[in-house]
């Protein structure tokens, strides 16, 4: 098993114990079993699917109570995070409003995609649910944007998925923010050792020189 996909369910256990601390008894059963269960270090998207199912299975309310806590890496956090796409669309599938809620970190399911340069799995969650572009705007700490995110992590393919969306709704203004220093992405992008920074992409921005 690769190392991100067993950081994956590590994180996936840690998540649920979390939002279940002091709850259900017999899910608390279900996730300890889990985590002794020596076939869960073979696991691939589809049994982690199957794991999530059996706690939903134990408890119908598992992902509600999840989405109740303010500020969670959620499922759907993680599985971005590490780039499983198919576990990732099936949690969407499942609770959307887990794509628009921030980790306590204040980053979306689409900046952990974007920051570890997982762009297949944000083309496929913006292809499911359009809405998730939104979280573009958002800003972290640091105000950056998705645009800076994915620039400063040299990811041009991240980029055009995001470009692309940006175009298609009328904002490409964002790629014109300024971060906490001053620097918008394309102040990043030159800056940055980039073998071919795509500097193409900005010219649909309105200030581009």
């Amino acid at each position: 098993m690769d190392e991100s996909l067993r950081q994956a369910i590590d994180a996936l256990r840690a998540s649920i114990t979390q939002a279940y601390d002091g709850m259900d008894e017999n899910l608390r059963n279900v996730i300890d079993a889990l985590k002794a269960s020596p076939s869960i270090t073979q696991a691939d998207d589809d049994e982690i699917i199957n794991v999530l199912y059996a706690l939903i299975r134990a408890n119908p309310k598992l992902l509600d109570s999840i989405d109740k806590i303010p500020f969670v890496n959620t499922p759907l956090h993680i599985a971005a995070s590490a780039g499983r796409t198919h576990f990732a669309i099936e949690v969407l599938r499942l609770n959307p409003s887990f794509g628009r809620k921030l980790n306590p970190n204040g980053l979306s399911t689409l900046d952990l995609a974007l920051r570890n340069g997982h762009s297949e799995t944000v083309r496929r969650l913006i292809k499911i649910e359009s809405r998730l572009i939104q979280s573009i705007e958002n800003l972290t700490i640091r105000g950056e944007s998705a645009v800076h995110i994915a620039v400063g992590n040299g990811r041009s393919e991240g980029l055009e998925i995001i470009f692309g969306w940006l175009r298609w709704t009328g904002k490409e203004d964002v790629a014109n923010w300024k971060d906490e220093n001053g620097n918008t992405a394309l102040h990043i992008a030159a800056s940055t050792i980039q073998p071919e920074p795509r500097y193409d992409l900005f010219r649909g921005s309105k200030r581009f020189g």
